[in-house]
C-alpha cells in the first residue's frame, strides 16, 4: 500500500537514488526526507533517511549519520507497526553495524558502546530476529579493545546464530582469523575469492582488501600483484573506505612501487575533514612509509604524528596499548622486496641516490641530472639536501630550486646566487649562472639586454678558461630563440672546440642539427655511446625510421624502438603480436610518467586481440580516463574514447563480470556518442539473459 501523496515520493526517491553521489544528490535526499515526513509516508521516510545516512558516510560526515539512525530507532520504538518486516530487518542490521562502528570514535566511552550493544540485543530479541549481527558487533568491539577471548566467544556465537549458507560468513571468518593473527589459515580460506577474476562482487572485494597485505607478507608475489590489480579495477570510480586506500598505499611501499602508490595518497590533504578517527589513524599509519620513500618529508612527519596522536587517544579510552602497538608496528615497516612488477608494463622505478652522500655530492648530482634532462632524479637529490647549509651550498640549492619551480622571484634568486659564488671565488659557476640570468631577462621581455648578459658571461668564461662549451651553448640557445641562426651556429662551432665531455658535445650537436634542419644522428650516437638516455631519446624522436643507427643498450631508448616496431606490426594487421613490444614501450615511458594516450589505446586493443582480457581492462581504464578528458576539448577523440570503453565492457563480459560490463555499457548508452546504440543493445541483452 502506498501512502496517499506518496506515489510521487516513490518516483522521486528512485530517481534520486539512481544518481551518482554528489552534493546535489545529498541535497535532494535531504529534501525527500523532509517531504516524506510532512506527508507522513513512513516507508519513504525511512528509506530516504537510510540513503541520506549512506551519502553522509561516503562524505565522511559521521556527525550526521548517527542522528539519522536515532530518529529511525525512535520511530521504530514508538510505532513499530509502521515498519514493514524487510525495513525493520534492515534498520536493525544498520543499527548493529553502527554500534560496532562506535568504537571508531575515541570520544565515545566504552560504557556508552556497551550500553548501545545491550540495547541492540534487546531490540533483536524483542522482534525475534537471529542474533548473528549482534554477535558480529560484539566481535568487532572485542577485537578493537584487544580482548581476543571475548572475540572468540562472540564469533562462535555468531556462527551458531547465522544461516550456514550466508555468503558473508566466510568473509567474517577470514576477518576473525586475521584478528587472531592466523594469516596462513586466513589465506587458505580466501583461495576461492582470489581465483575469481570479477571485480564487482562486494564480498570478494572485501576479502581482497583483508588479505592483500597478508599475501605480501607471505611473499606470494603473483597472488599479491593480481589482488592489487583487481582491487584497483574494482575501486575505479567507486567510493572506498579510507583505510582501504591506506592499505593500497602501504602495499605499494612494501613492494617497491612508490610511483604507483601516489594515486592512493589523494586523501592526505583532506584527512582532517574525515570524521571517523579510526580510519584516519589507520590511513595515516599505512601511508607514512610511502611518503618517506617519495621524499615527502613534511607529509611523512604530519602523518606519523597524526597516527600516533589518534592511537594515544584510543588507548586512553580503551585502557590498553593495542592501537598504539599496531600503529608503531606499521610505522616501523620496511620494504619487503626491491621491486614487484604489478602489471605487464611495470618496470623498476628510477634508482634513488645512495644513502650517505654529503650535501655537496647531492647538489653535484642534481646539477648533472639537470643537464642530462633527468628532472626526476634531480629533484630527488635536491629533496635530500639538508636545511642548514654553508652559504655557497645554500646558493646552489636555491638556484636549482628557482630553476625547477620558476616564479617571479627566480631572477632575484639567480642574481643572489651569482654574487655568492663570486664572493667565494667560484667564478665558473657565477658566470654560468649569469648565462641563465640572461635567458631569464629575455623571458621577461628584454631581448637585447638578455643576449648581452649572456655574451658578457661567455667572455668572462673564456677569461677564466672554464665552462666555455656550456656558455656557448646557452648563448646559441638564446640566439636561436630569436631566429638569429647564423650567430647561434657560430656560437655552437666555438663551443664544440671546447666541449671536452660527451654531454656538452652531444647537446651542442643536437642544437646544431635542429638549426640546420638535419637529423641529429651524430648527437644521437654521442648520447648512446656515452649512456645519456634521455637526451638520446630526444634525438631519436627526430631521426627517420629508416636511418641506420647504433642499437641502444639503454632500455629507455630501446623502449621507443619497441614502440615503432609495434606500430609496424599493428599496421600489418597483427595487433596480437605487438603486445610484448607495447608493454616494453609503455613500461619505459611510464618510468618518467610520459606514456601517451596513443600508447595506452594501442595496448588495450592489442591485449584484446591477444585475448589477454584482464590486461586489456587495466590498460583500457587508463586509456578511457584520458580519452574522455580529451574528447571534452576536441570532438575528434570521441570515436577512440567510446570504442575503447566498449572494448573494456566486452572484456568484463568475457571475464564473467556482468555488473562491471553493464556499468560500462550504460555510460556509453547514456550519451550520444558513436557507440551509444550498440552499448544499449549489449546492456539490454546482458540484463535480460
Amino acid at each position: 500500500m502506498i501512502t496517499p501523496g506518496g506515489r510521487e515520493l516513490w518516483v522521486d526517491l528512485n530517481e534520486v537514488v539512481a544518481r551518482e553521489h554528489g552534493d546535489e544528490r545529498t541535497a535532494a535526499l535531504e529534501e525527500l526526507v523532509w517531504r516524506a515526513d510532512v506527508v507522513d509516508a513512513p516507508r519513504v521516510t525511512f528509506l530516504a533517511r537510510r540513503e541520506l545516512a549512506a551519502a553522509h558516510q561516503t562524505d565522511g560526515r559521521w556527525d550526521l549519520v548517527y542522528p539519522l539512525l536515532e530518529q529511525c530507532l525512535q520511530e521504530h520504538e514508538q510505532r513499530p507497526w509502521r515498519f514493514e518486516r524487510d525495513d525493520e530487518a534492515e534498520l536493525l542490521e544498520w543499527y548493529a553495524w553502527l554500534v560496532e562502528a562506535m568504537v571508531d570514535f575515541p570520544e565515545r566511552s566504552l560504557d556508552e558502546v556497551h550500553d548501545k550493544a545491550a540495547d541492540l540485543e534487546r531490540r533483536f530479541r524483542a522482534r525475534e530476529y537471529p542474533l548473528g549481527d549482534v554477535h558480529r558487533a560484539h566481535h568487532g568491539i572485542a577485537v578493537h579493545v584487544g580482548d581476543l577471548a571475548w572475540a572468540r566467544e562472540a564469533f562462535d556465537r555468531q556462527v551458531r546464530a547465522s544461516d550456514p549458507e550466508d555468503p558473508w560468513l566466510d568473509v567474517h571468518r577470514i576477518d576473525h582469523l586475521l584478528a587472531l593473527g592466523d594469516e596462513e589459515q586466513a589465506l587458505e580460506l580466501a583461495e576461492p575469492f582470489l581465483r575469481e577474476p570479477g571485480v564487482s562482487d562486494e564480498l570478494t572485494t572485501r576479502v581482497r582488501h583483508l588479505v592483500l597485505l597478508p599475501l605480501t607478507r607471505a611473499r606470494r608475489w603473483d597472488d599479491a600483484a593480481m589482488t592489487f590489480r583487481r582491487l584497483t579495477r574494482g575501486m575505479s570510480g567507486e567510493y572506498s573506505r579510507l583505510e582501504d586506500h591506506g592499505g593500497m598505499a602501504h602495499f605499494c611501499a612494501l613492494t617497491g612501487n612508490p610511483s604507483e602508490g601516489t594515486i592512493w595518497l589523494g586523501p592526505v590533504e583532506e584527512l582532517q575533514n574525515r570524521k571517523r578517527p579510526l580510519a584516519t589513524m589507520e590511513y595515516a599509519a599505512s601511508a607514512t612509509l610511502l611518503t618517506r620513500q617519495l621524499g615527502w618529508i613534511d607529509t611523512e612527519r604530519r602523518l606519523r604524528e597524526l597516527a600516533l596522536d589518534l592511537a594515544a587517544r584510543f588507548d586512553a579510552r580503551n585502557g590498553t596499548s593495542r592501537c598504539g602497538d599496531r600503529v608503531r608496528q606499521t610505522l616501523r615497516a620496511e620494504q619487503l622486496t626491491g621491486f614487484l612488477p604489478l602489471y605487464p608494463t611495470s618496470r623498476p622505478p628510477i634508482p634513488a641516490p645512495p644513502q650517505g652522500l654529503t650535501d655537496a655530492e647531492l647538489l653535484d648530482r642534481a646539477e648533472l641530472h639537470d643537464l642530462r634532462c633527468e628532472p626526476d632524479e634531480a629533484r630527488v637529490c635536491l629533496s635530500r639536501v639538508g636545511e642548514e647549509l654553508p652559504e655557497p651550498l645554500r646558493a646552489r640549492r636555491d638556484e636549482l630550486t628557482a630553476k625547477f619551480f620558476q616564479s617571479p622571484e627566480t631572477g632575484t634568486i639567480l642574481r643572489n646566487a651569482a654574487r655568492t659564488y663570486d664572493n667565494h671565488g667560484d667564478r665558473r659557476r657565477a658566470e654560468l649562472t649569469r648565462c641563465w640570468i640572461g635567458l631569464w631577462v629575455v623571458h621577461e621581455g628584454d631581448v637585447d639586454g638578455g643576449i648581452a648578459a649572456v655574451q658578457d658571461a661567455v667572455e668572462r668564461l673564456y677569461e677564466i678558461g672554464e665552462g666555455q662549451a656550456w656558455g656557448e651553448y646557452w648563448l646559441a640557445y638564446v640566439l636561436a630563440g630569436q631566429n638569429r641562426h647564423d650567430q647561434a651556429l657560430n656560437a655552437i662551432a666555438r663551443g664544440k672546440r671546447h666541449a671536452h665531455d660527451a654531454l656538452a658535445r652531444g647537446t651542442l650537436l643536437a642544437l646544431e642539427a635542429q638549426l640546420l634542419g638535419q637529423p641529429p644522428l651524430e648527437a644521437y650516437e654521442t648520447f648512446v655511446h656515452n649512456d645519456v638516455p634521455e637526451k638520446a631519446l630526444e634525438a631519436l624522436y627526430l631521426l627517420p625510421e629508416d636511418l641506420s643507427r647504433t642499437a641502444p643498450e639503454h632500455p629507455r631508448v630501446a623502449g621507443h624502438l619497441s614502440y615503432l616496431r609495434a606500430l609496424r606490426t599493428i599496421n600489418a594487421g597483427m595487433p596480437e603480436l605487438a603486445v610484448d613490444d607495447l608493454n616494453e614501450a609503455v613500461g619505459q615511458a611510464q618510468r618518467r610518467n610520459n606514456a601517451t594516450v596513443e600508447q595506452w589505446f594501442h595496448l588495450t586493443h592489442a591485449n584484446y586481440a591477444a585475448r589477454r582480457y584482464e590486461d586489456a581492462v587495466d590498460a583500457g581504464l587508463k586509456a578511457v580516463a584520458w580519452l574522455d578528458h580529451l574528447k571534452t576539448e576536441d570532438a575528434s577523440w570521441e570515436q577512440a574514447a567510446d570504442e575503447t570503453r566498449f572494448l573494456v565492457a566486452q572484456c568484463y563480459q568475457l571475464l564473467g563480470d556482468q555488473p562491471a560490463a553493464v556499468r560500462e555499457y550504460r555510460v556509453l548508452a547514456a550519451g550520444d556518442g558513436p557507440m551509444a546504440a550498440a552499448a544499449f543493445v549489449a546492456a539490454t541483452a546482458l540484463l535480460e539473459a
